[in-house]
């Protein structure tokens, strides 16, 4: 089997794909000519244009055509962040607003001076944040896996583990066992995560699951991974007030997102529950208001109350818009004029 300057970006992802990710770790690791840790051995610090862009004892290759700084080949490393590593897109779902994690092992066995790959680190920076996983293995088997999913996105995880493995299994908040799936040719479990930040253990045949990075993960009296208790999340005894008084609930079952813009319908919700849920009939007067959507009755509310007015002539609300500090500021000011505050 030979592939070339075509050849060279599918090979690794079509082997890994049909099950021989061993065969993967084959190409890469060989050293001989044509090979990448050939390049390597000959003083490479990066990828060449070709195979034979330089040789020892026979010199450099034609100059009309030799980058010593080439995307064709270099094309592996796409290989390394997207089955190695395991950081891949979800092409249902692109821009990696839902992840997929397919960190594939060196099952290989060793056939030169080079160590079979055990250890694994890498990091993407995508349009929500940094992806972050790291891996180690043993004789070919999951030792640890750890991830970290940035925040308003999710990931379905596909662990290289026995079904054994996954027999009394303890999920935690943000973590779903979906049971055990095909992928890649291989069994793996099919874990569904929250962002968070998360880290899975193999010991003596059994997973286990933990939040990462000791205060990373539901603080005891809230069940937010974003949310700590620590010295600079000046917020934090607020969103345990509010959290507790049933005034605000998070972005999920598991994020507040304490960084995120509020909703003007989001507000008028919070005002709503400050009161405890008064009865009101909504009389269809805003034209992006229906009747019936979760924020109608505050809507209603808080129209009726003249705390919260629409827009233009009044026949919008705006509920999808991001509310502004002076019109937070003037709510408020309503709100307590009412309240006699």
């Amino acid at each position: 089997m030979a592939v070339g300057f075509l050849g060279s970006n599918v090979i690794t992802p079509v082997l890994t794909e049909s099950g021989n990710a061993d065969v993967s770790y084959d190409l890469l690791l060989q050293d001989g000519q044509p090979s990448w840790l050939f390049e390597v051995n000959a003083g490479a610090t990066t990828v060449w244009e070709r195979w034979n862009s330089y040789t020892p004892g026979v010199g450099f290759g034609d100059s009309e055509m030799n980058s010593f700084n080439h995307y064709a080949y270099g094309s592996v490393l796409e290989w390394m962040y997207r089955y190695m590593a395991g950081i891949s897109v979800d092409e249902e779902d692109p821009g990696f607003k839902n992840i997929i994690l397919q960190p594939t092992l060196d099952t290989g066995v060793k056939y030169n001076s080079e160590e079979r790959i055990n250890e694994v680190e890498a990091s993407y920076d995508s349009y929500y944040g940094t992806i972050q996983t790291s891996w180690t293995s043993s004789e070919g088997k999951l030792s640890d896996y750890n991830v970290v999913i940035p925040a308003n996105t999710t990931a379905v995880l596909y662990l290289p583990v026995d079904a054994s493995a996954l027999k009394g299994f303890k999920a935690i908040k943000g973590v779903s066992y979906e049971g055990m799936k095909e992928h890649n040719g291989i069994s793996a479990a099919e874990i569904r995560l929250d962002s968070g930040s998360y880290s899975f253990e193999v010991q003596d045949g059994k997973l286990s699951v933990a939040y990462a990075g000791g205060s990373i993960g539901p603080d005891p009296e809230l069940p937010f991974i974003d949310v700590v208790h620590s010295a600079e999340n000046w917020y934090y005894d607020a969103v345990v007030n509010v959290y507790w008084k049933d005034l605000m609930t998070g972005l999920s079952e598991t994020v507040f997102g304490p960084s995120e813009p509020l909703l003007r319908a989001e507000f008028a919700v919070i005002l709503h529950r400050m009161e405890d849920l008064p009865k009101v009939s909504y009389d269809g007067r805003y034209q992006d208001v229906a009747d019936g959507l979760w924020y109608t009755d505050a809507v209603a509310w808080a129209s009726e109350e003249g705390v919260i007015t629409g827009y233009g002539a009044g026949e919008m609300f705006g509920p999808g818009d991001y509310i502004s500090r002076e019109q937070m500021a003037t709510m408020m000011y309503r709100y307590a004029k009412r309240k006699r505050l």
